[in-house]
């Protein structure tokens, strides 16, 4: 669906109103009087009240493929591509504190079926990006085999939404952003790929090794000085 550049002025304007006066003062009235135009005017370009937020929720599901999509392209590995996409569905929240009000307002108290469905729609969206991103990482290596991709997806992304909410619970009382570096950067750990036996004794024979010519190195420049100086 093509939004209009006129129908993003309302989403824009929409989300002002319940940023700074919460889901039920959004109205067509204080749509309306946000933009400058008349009740009528905004029927020009949407034919209610839900089908506004529908194409609110086209916009956001449009805005989200794009962003996680983009912050995949210089990922390092697998691991590194996960947190990206994290990073960026918590600072559009962030950076966008309308959203989570519309958005979790909408699936507690929206009725309207076509609605509950593109909600599951921008959910599965969201899911199978992150998805992709840890079946590339288990691939690699570099996150947990032991645990299946579904429940990783699962796991990580409800944490993420957890966190969101307590942000938006609590009246956004601190950055969000910081809040979840510092979560995620003492949750990854749990994630991260456990060595099988066979590559956990390969590094510790190549550890060995490197000790071991470590040990004929300083061996042989303790000879060499020893030679010089008799020498001299």
């Amino acid at each position: 669906m093509e939004i209009s550049k006129r129908q993003r002025d309302f989403i824009f304007a929409a989300l002002d109103i319940v940023n700074n006066h919460g889901f039920y003062a959004l109205t067509i009235r204080s749509l309306a009087e946000r933009v400058g135009v008349s009740e009528p005017a905004v029927y020009r370009h949407f034919k209610s009240k839900s089908d506004f937020f529908y194409i609110f929720l086209e916009y956001v599901k449009n805005e989200w493929e794009t962003l996680l999509k983009k912050s995949a392209k210089d990922s390092i590995d697998g691991f590194d591509e996960l947190t990206a996409k994290l990073h960026v569905i918590v600072e559009y929240f962030a950076d966008n504190p309308g959203y989570s009000e519309l958005l979790f307002s909408l699936d507690k108290i929206n009725t309207n079926s076509k609605i509950q469905k593109l909600i599951s729609g921008v959910a599965n969206m969201a899911e199978s990006l992150i998805s992709e991103a840890v079946e590339r990482a288990q691939k690699e290596g570099s996150i947990r085999a032991d645990i299946t991709k579904g429940t990783l997806t699962e796991q990580i992304l409800g944490m993420v939404i957890f966190r969101i909410m307590m942000w938006k619970d609590s009246g956004r009382k601190y950055p969000l952003k910081k809040d979840w570096k510092r979560f995620w950067d003492s949750s990854k750990r749990l994630y991260k790929s456990i060595p099988t036996a066979q590559q956990f004794l390969g590094r510790m024979f190549i550890r060995s090794e490197n000790r071991q010519r470590s040990r004929e190195d300083e061996g042989n420049f303790s000879s060499a000085l020893k030679e010089e100086g008799s020498r001299q």
